[in-house]
């Protein structure tokens, strides 16, 4: 038991439960389990307890996290986990996951860009069609945001370079 803890966890119940939001949000910005399946080890149906708040000892693993946010290119548990610990994840210069800056044209900026802010509308539309805005929304939004940001300083930079 944690002495500072009366239940035995620093992490609370509502820390959690964001989390599973955060996951929720991330499993639907990647097209949801089914879609997801082929790049992770495990399955739909784990894919959808890990994300349950009624499921409240089952969680996704790492592992599954890293290739869910790698592949969406959206680290929206991540960003969870570094809000709920006091923290605020942000963005390497020059990197996109991890990997070295490449210069591309004005014109290939251009394009990834106006991609960039379709899924930007897109993301604000899904998050705000039921008129209220959760915290998993929220982060989701926040990274649509970052993205679309980035590209927006991007074509910027190269077109003035």
């Amino acid at each position: 038991m944690h002495p500072n803890h009366p239940s035995g966890r620093p992490s609370e119940s509502g820390h959690r439960l964001e989390l599973k939001q955060a996951f929720r949000a991330l499993l639907r910005q990647a097209g949801g389990g089914d879609s997801f399946t082929w790049s992770t080890r495990v399955g739909a149906p784990a894919l959808s307890r890990y994300g349950a708040p009624h499921e409240d000892d089952c969680h996704v693993p790492a592992d599954v996290i890293l290739d869910l946010e790698l592949d969406t290119g959206a680290p929206l548990v991540t960003s969870a986990l570094a809000r709920l610990q006091g923290w605020r994840l942000e963005r390497l210069q020059g990197s996109a996951s991890g990997a070295p800056a490449v210069a591309a044209s004005p014109a290939r900026l251009a394009a990834d860009h106006v991609g960039r802010a379709a899924d930007l509308f897109a993301t604000v539309e899904n998050c705000l069609r039921d008129g209220r805005l959760d915290a998993a929304e929220r982060a989701e939004l926040q990274s649509a945001l970052a993205k679309a940001g980035l590209a927006l300083l991007a074509v910027q930079k190269a077109v003035t370079a």
